[in-house]
């Protein structure tokens, strides 16, 4: 696939499984982000790995509409567990939508105004 994305897929069984599943394999070519401080503004290249996932599927499909479904919700998933992990967004505070409603909105309020000033107090990375 385009974008230095990789996949294979195999079929498997656990010995404690009864049947045996739909494993796709993804490998993605990513550049890392230094999200530390780099002392007297060093110059710091950009630096390149590799990031792996595994999804198991139970229905017959085509992995190349898999991969690109989970790679376009992929994204939105990192947003949701960053979210869930520093602002609680994991909590379900009242049982009601019309309660929980505010709670969300300002816990993403909360974490955009607390990005927003390290964006742009933070130089810009200079170009290898």
């Amino acid at each position: 696939m385009a974008d230095g994305i990789g996949y294979f897929e195999t079929r498997w069984k656990s010995k404690s499984w009864n049947t045996r599943h739909h494993f796709i394999f993804i490998g993605k070519q990513v550049k890392h982000q230094h999200k530390q401080w780099i002392q007297f503004d060093l110059f710091r290249p950009v630096e390149y790995g590799y990031e792996c996932n595994i999804i198991v599927i139970k229905k017959r499909m085509d992995p190349r509409d898999i991969v690109a479904f989970h790679e376009d919700c992929g994204s939105q998933e990192v947003i949701f567990s960053e979210l869930s992990m520093y602002y609680r967004m994991h909590y379900i505070p009242v049982r009601t939508r019309v309660g929980n409603q505010p709670y969300m909105l300002a816990g993403i309020l909360a974490h955009n105004l607390a990005r927003e000033p390290q964006i742009q107090i933070d130089r810009r990375a200079r170009g290898t």
